[in-house]
């Protein structure tokens, strides 16, 4: 006699998300923010207010920015290869949802979650402990300490994979 057990939803999502994945690639140009860290990719949900700011720096650092728009496994089935290609870094911010269903994804390949901060109207806080002060640095770095603190209710994820 065989058990059957049921397969959870979110399995099958990281499942498809990975074979999307596989799909095809395209690299990033090198720039002065990848060179100490390789590779950067950023996945920003324009949304979030602190978005623009950090997407200007990307686009500053000649990077590309895809826009989840509250749909990271579109996202990732559309653009996956490119966003989850070996080597070189990760970095996002997205809403609460967008960040858990990529840090299981993320996991799930080999390529956890490295470095997270919940940022909202009281400033931000770590929910992933960086795992050493350069990333740690780079990220906050990222981040900017320079920013207008805006007061809203929205809580983003920054996060470092």
């Amino acid at each position: 006699m065989t058990a059957r057990l049921p397969i959870a939803r979110r399995t099958v999502l990281k499942g498809v998300a990975l074979t999307g994945a596989l799909a095809g690639s395209a690299a990033l140009p090198a720039a002065s923010l990848a060179a100490p860290l390789g590779p950067v990719r950023f996945i920003v949900d324009a949304r979030l207010p602190e978005a623009a700011a950090l997407a200007a720096r990307a686009a500053q650092d000649g990077h590309r920015v895809a826009d989840p728009g509250g749909e990271m496994i579109a996202l990732l089935l559309g653009d996956g290869q490119r966003l989850l290609a070996a080597g070189g870094h990760l970095i996002g911010l997205t809403g609460y949802a967008d960040f858990a269903l990529a840090q299981d994804l993320l996991r799930g390949i080999g390529r956890p979650v490295r470095h997270a901060l919940a940022i909202d109207a009281a400033g931000a806080r770590s929910v992933v402990p960086a795992r050493s002060p350069r990333e740690a640095r780079a990220l906050a770095a990222l981040l900017g300490t320079d920013a207008p603190q805006t007061h809203h209710r929205a809580t983003s994820f920054a996060w470092l994979a």
